[in-house]
């Protein structure tokens, strides 16, 4: 078991916020395998059963492009991310004010919708494009 997580872009944060509500939150269920884990194996070996659950940039039926996937925090991992596309060290001092700013809560923390930075945001805009 892990912790998934969807990443996903909003136009405001009140739409982000207003996601947590949604069915399956912003990326909505998962979609279906296309076959058994076993036979995805049998048939394609582990490489093929690594591609297919290799997270994936997509268009939810709520209009979110999302990115699901599990354990890649984003207090922890998020930062080093940025670190290594921006150059600039994790441990460097910085004022991030939107950085992890909790925009909705639900279950006493288990969902959760925080930002990221906007140095973030535009660094991986930027990556996108090339």
């Amino acid at each position: 078991m892990g912790v998934m997580f969807d990443y996903f872009c909003a136009n405001t944060d009140e739409a982000a916020a207003a996601a947590i509500d949604l069915p399956g939150g912003p990326g909505g269920p998962l979609p279906p395998r296309p076959m058994p884990v076993p036979e995805i194996l049998e048939r394609y070996g582990r490489e093929g059963l690594n591609q297919l659950l290799k997270p994936k940039l997509r268009l939810s039926d709520e209009g979110f492009h999302v990115v699901s996937c599990k354990g890649f925090d984003p207090t922890v991992d998020l930062v080093e991310i940025e670190a290594l596309l921006s150059g600039v060290p994790c441990d460097e001092p910085r004022a991030r004010p939107q950085a992890g700013h909790v925009l909705a809560q639900r279950e006493e923390g288990e969902q959760l919708v925080v930002t990221i930075s906007e140095e973030l945001r535009d660094t991986l805009a930027m990556a996108a494009d090339q």
